[in-house]
């Protein structure tokens, strides 16, 4: 298993002269100590030096991959139909699909990719999954008059699934006037994908866009069904139907026999926009999903654990004005009331209803000023000074001499402010049991510099320890507690101590949110809840993209509880 899949990752060129997969981790591991300062860029972890966790988090599991075609298993290139598959490229997706089930799933035409790809051992759907040639077994909760038998030239069976089908004839319609639009425009290459249009414009010159998208606009205006999206380059004119990559892959597990199953482990590699549908379908919409998620809490009290700085509040280049806000106000009001007041409310609004607390790296009085709310419990400095509830019960688990704890050493700060006086766009923020080193502004050339210095003044505390986040660096005691010890111990002081009659929801963005999620993956509670608008390796159940969908969750939480209409 091993070997295949390390086969294919060195194939897509993101190994180099690696003898085998046991090498992997320790490769990174000198990369990282030639260069201290890498991690604080690497948002998105190789795939090369997480194999090894990647292979243990698959143990029990059947592995299904899905490779992306252009940019994935070739190359960008200039000419769409130059996009040759190299020999070990495709030896290596042949090894892989031997091994596992295998397909592939592109925007072109799924004949066009076959024809790239050459093997018959994988599964295809191109269109951006609107065409899929796929397993022999058909599932009725897919309609049947898009699936159609069919036979490949040795005689095996498969399914045609093709749910875009009435749009073939508009589509065809559709092509020759955009052939006939694009043609006075030097470099323009319209390409038929079947069940979706492409507009290459990677030959065309700049100041002819304008003149390009116009045009295609035009052609777009007299098909009221279709709608345009863009990749790398390209206009793509597609069927507004709800189908993308991320329901092809949910359709191909499904006729695998993975339906409702956790007996599988998806990997999922691709390069372009469009995989993002794919991706997210791993952690899908808290929001899509709030009806499901609302069945589940039925009989159980929900509490409600919420980050702060990407969460209620946007990542901003200040930490000191993350204020509260309402994304969707009118920005030309200036008026910062007004930007907070949205969010603020909903919050309040879910904490009337159910226990509710802010669980955040900031110091606990830095957050209780950004939220200003008294009907919220509050845990700043990750977990380490919390305001909590009176105790409902004898809580012997927790030393009673920590209601009152000693704050950061404050040498500690002075330090770290005399080291990084002189690289321009340090932030050093006092969060009582925490310090947090801000880079934000940091220029990228002088991060090594910056780690070296932190790293310095750290080594004289061998009691403190460093984390990461979002373009910080946070220096924290060496004790065992973080966010999921805060979320246990609220849970605990509530009166939910060892009870299964409890649904908490954390949301969070931080890397720190992990240790919170962790504990409600472990326990079989509630549901975390990550806020990215990028796929993560995170062990959230559930996603939403930004803090204005989770104000859009939090409203929908609270009016739930009125009337229990979704």
């Amino acid at each position: 298993m091993r070997g295949s899949l390390a086969k294919l990752y060195q194939a897509m060129g993101f190994q180099r002269a690696v003898a085998n997969v046991e090498d992997i981790e320790s490769i990174s591991k000198a990369r990282h100590d030639r260069d201290g300062a890498a991690s604080l860029t690497n948002d998105h972890p190789s795939a090369l030096r997480c194999f090894k966790g990647m292979l243990s988090s698959a143990k029990g599991k059947r592995f299904v991959v899905f490779l992306d075609y252009d940019g994935t298993l070739s190359p960008i290139v200039n000419d769409p139909d130059c996009a040759f598959m190299s020999d070990p490229m495709r030896s290596a997706v042949r090894e892989v699909a031997k091994r596992f089930p295998t397909a592939i799933i592109s925007g072109r035409s799924r004949d066009k990719v076959h024809e790239f790809v050459k093997l018959d051992e994988v599964y295809y759907a191109g269109s951006h999954g609107m065409d899929i040639r796929g397993p022999p077994q058909q599932v009725k909760t897919y309609d049947s008059k898009y699936q159609t038998k069919a036979l490949d030239k040795k005689g095996n069976e498969f399914i045609i699934f093709q749910p875009a089908l009435e749009f073939l004839p508009a589509i065809k319609e559709m092509l020759k006037e955009l052939e006939k639009q694009a043609r006075g425009i030097q470099g323009a290459v319209i390409e038929d994908n079947r069940f979706c249009v492409s507009v290459h414009y990677r030959h065309v010159q700049e100041s002819d866009y304008g003149l390009l998208h116009e045009k295609v606009q035009s052609v777009l205006g007299k098909y009221p069904h279709f709608h345009l999206t863009r990749g790398k380059k390209v206009m793509e004119i597609r069927p507004s139907i709800k189908w993308n990559k991320g329901h092809a892959l949910e359709y191909l597990l499904d006729t695998l026999g993975f339906t409702g199953t956790d007996n599988v482990l998806p990997v999922y590699i691709g390069d372009d926009r469009t995989d993002e549908d794919a991706f997210k379908n791993e952690h899908p919409s808290a929001l899509r999903s709030f009806k499901g998620m609302m069945n589940s809490a039925k009989g159980k009290k929900i509490v409600v654990f919420l980050d702060y700085d990407g969460t209620l509040s946007p990542i901003v280049n200040d930490p000191a004005h993350a204020f509260m806000s309402d994304p969707h106000a009118n920005e030309r009001t200036n008026d910062n009331k007004k930007l907070r007041v949205q969010m603020r409310s909903a919050v309040r609004e879910v904490a009337k209803r159910f226990p509710t607390a802010v669980i955040s790296g900031r110091c606990r009085d830095k957050v209780y000023e950004f939220v200003k709310l008294d009907e919220v419990y509050y845990a700043g400095s990750h977990g380490m000074d919390i305001r909590g509830p009176p105790p409902q019960q004898q809580l012997n688990s927790y030393d009673g001499k920590y209601q009152t704890c000693r704050a950061l050493d404050k040498m500690m700060l002075k330090e770290l402010d005399k080291k990084t006086r002189g690289i321009q766009g340090v932030v050093i923020e006092d969060n009582r049991f925490c310090v947090s080193v801000h880079y934000r502004h940091v220029q990228e050339s002088d991060f090594a510099l910056l780690h070296k210095k932190v790293q310095s003044v750290l080594g004289k505390y061998p009691q403190f320890h460093l984390t990461r986040g979002k373009k910080v660096m946070e220096i924290r005691p060496s004790i065992k507690w973080n966010k999921g010890h805060a979320l246990e111990y609220l849970l605990d002081t509530l009166g939910f101590m060892g009870s299964d009659n409890v649904f908490p929801i954390h949301i969070g963005d931080d890397r720190t949110d992990e240790d919170a999620f962790k504990v409600l993956k472990s326990k079989g509670l509630g549901r975390p809840i990550i806020v990215s608008s990028v796929p993560r390796d995170t062990m959230a159940s559930h996603s939403l993209r930004d803090p204005s969908e989770v104000l859009s969750f939090l409203r929908r939480l609270a009016r739930w509880t009125e009337n229990s209409t979704y």
